[in-house]
């Protein structure tokens, strides 16, 4: 899916997934797909990113997601006070504690984006 839609935009991409069958549950792997889908999407449409880093690997305890991009960047306190423009940002945030994962993320104006998602390995919380 990753390659798919940056392909589109001919955005460069780094692309490292481990396996994860048997590490995380089909329902918290679906919450972890949709994360990845909508932060794709926002670069493809916000970023202006000319390159993607996305890296899932296994730590002891967790599945830990890096996404990150060269793009514009924003301003994390702006971002606060317009709800609505975070809004993706929130279901990211939402869908991650679902699982009962952390998510986190840091931006600056003229410096990228960089998320960071962490979520049990072989736990379901629905």
């Amino acid at each position: 899916m990753v390659n798919k839609l940056l392909d589109k935009f001919d955005i460069k991409r780094e692309v490292d997934i481990c396996e994860l069958d048997e590490v995380i549950e089909n329902e918290s792997g679906l919450d972890l797909y949709r994360i990845i889908q909508e932060a794709t999407n926002n670069i493809v449409k916000h970023s202006g990113a000319k390159k993607v880093t996305l890296k899932v690997y296994l730590t002891n305890k967790y599945v830990q997601t890096e996404i990150e991009d060269d793009g514009i960047g924003f301003d994390i306190r702006k971002l606060k006070e317009n709800i609505p423009g975070g809004f993706g940002l929130f279901n990211m945030s939402e869908r991650t504690k679902a699982t009962g994962g952390k998510f986190s993320f840091e931006s600056e104006p003229g410096k990228g984006t960089k998320i960071k998602i962490l979520i049990p390995k072989n736990i379901n919380h629905r």
